[in-house]
């Protein structure tokens, strides 16, 4: 970073300053006039600012450029803000939407919307402005390419971070970078460019060994997978496959990105959900990540479009290795709790702190326990039995079954264990294991 200027007391070089600040004006005002972008302009300014301050002061002012680094996440108070006519009740809609050109995707989100990296669909990137798209793409190119010091067609440096994040957000496979450093230049007070250089971890070629890598475990991984079914069989594949072969550890390598999870097999939070996104991408499901917390710590999962409804699915959630690691829980087969879930049941536990405007998830269409037969709005006895009968035929050894209300299931825990109706649900069995979760409101029953 550096930083050049020259001071002067003298009343002659005041005069002086304003002819030139004049100029300068005009300058500008006859760039806009030819139409001219702000860059050209900016670069006019770089090619003219020495000799107009030196005709009128005899001494010459350099540009100030000025570096900062960059790898947070804007918050949605901050989103609002570069917004003033959007409010919290956005929240309620869907996407916004503008008129697309031939060159830019609309940011109305629908079945179609795709980006122009890889012919998938993009959430965050749907959800700018125009401008701002421009910007992404450009940010997008200079990561993708591992650039340094790419000229952008702003001089927002919040939109920068915004678009960066976003990346970062749509594109698990940038797992070779973790920030970015941005260059502004400017003439006094005045910002007349803007650069990014992404920051990188490791050099290109490790980069591509590491994507071949990737590449190759997917393909597997993906080759079994449901291609003809719905939504739901898909991202349950994927949340299975997840869950069942990563490990939740706080110590691994690389653990935010989806090196931790495809290579290595341990990870956190956000190693589990862009892991899952990109599965998710890879099986033309639209999802996007969502970070906010829950058990009073900074956590991420998705937000998935399951056969027409958005929902969310924590597949960090569904890992046993993670509810052993907090202490909730001891079980160890998959919990499903956060599969397909709404806001209500999200919000109970989990807090957003998003920069998206998030679909209004409220239905409960694509959840695991009413796609299962497994969520009940009553203690039906005889519904119960069906599904004891249901499990055992099918050959499991295991299976949870949610509650509704908080009323429903006292009733369910009163009937079952208090007046032992449960060996009149499992018939023939002498010992039943179970256990249930007060905050979740589920039951579990093992069958073996």
């Amino acid at each position: 970073m550096f930083r050049k200027n020259t001071t002067d007391t003298g009343e002659h070089k005041k005069g002086s300053r304003r002819k030139a600040a004049l100029i300068m004006s005009l300058f500008i005002l006859m760039g806009l006039l030819t139409a001219c972008s702000f860059d050209e302009i900016g670069r006019g300014f770089q090619d003219m600012v020495k000799s107009i301050t030196e005709f009128f002061t005899g001494e010459v002012t350099e540009p100030t450029e000025e570096s900062t680094e960059s790898t947070g996440i804007l918050s949605i108070e901050d989103w609002l803000k570069e917004h003033p006519d959007s409010t919290p009740e956005d929240y309620e809609r869907l996407f916004g939407s503008s008129e697309a050109t031939e060159e830019e995707e609309s940011s109305e989100a629908s079945e179609e919307d795709t980006d122009e990296y890889g012919g998938r669909y993009h959430y965050c990137y749907t959800t700018l402005t125009d401008p701002e798209k421009k910007v992404y793409r450009e940010v997008y190119d200079c990561l993708d390419t591992m650039s340094e010091n790419v000229k952008l067609s702003t001089t927002d440096t919040d939109v920068l971070d915004r678009c960066f994040n976003y990346c970062i957000m749509d594109h698990p496979e940038l797992f070779f970078t973790d920030g970015y450093k941005a260059t502004t230049t400017s003439i006094g007070d005045m910002t007349i460019g803007l650069a990014v250089s992404g920051r990188y971890t490791m050099s290109a070629q490790k980069r591509k060994d590491y994507q071949e890598r990737i590449d190759k475990i997917v393909d597997k991984i993906l080759k079994d997978a449901p291609k003809d079914d719905s939504d739901y069989e898909k991202v349950k594949y994927c949340f299975d496959y997840i869950v069942s072969n990563t490990s939740y550890d706080v110590n691994a390598a690389n653990n935010q990105n989806i090196i931790s999870v495809f290579i290595n097999g341990e990870s956190v939070c956000q190693g589990y959900t862009l892991a899952m996104k990109y599965l998710l991408d890879r099986m033309g499901v639209q999802s996007a990540v969502i970070y906010g917390s829950a058990n009073n710590s900074n956590h991420s999962w998705n937000i998935v479009k399951i056969d027409g409804t958005w929902s969310y699915v924590d597949v960090t959630w569904g890992d046993s290795s993670y509810r052993n690691y907090v202490n909730t829980e001891t079980v160890d087969e998959i919990n499903y709790n956060y599969f397909g879930c709404d806001n209500d049941i999200l919000r109970a536990t989990h807090k957003i702190d998003s920069p998206l405007y998030l679909p209004n998830c409220k239905s409960l269409d694509a959840y695991y326990y009413v796609k299962e037969g497994l969520y009940f709005k009553s203690a039906d006895i005889e519904r119960l039995k069906a599904v004891f009968k249901q499990q055992t035929a099918k050959g499991e050894d295991f299976f949870m079954i949610r509650c509704a209300t908080d009323s429903v299931y006292e009733d369910f825990k009163e009937e079952l264990f208090e007046n032992r109706k449960i060996f009149d649900v499992h018939k023939g069995s002498l010992r039943i294991t179970y256990a249930n979760d007060d905050t979740e409101r589920t039951i579990s029953f093992w069958l073996k």
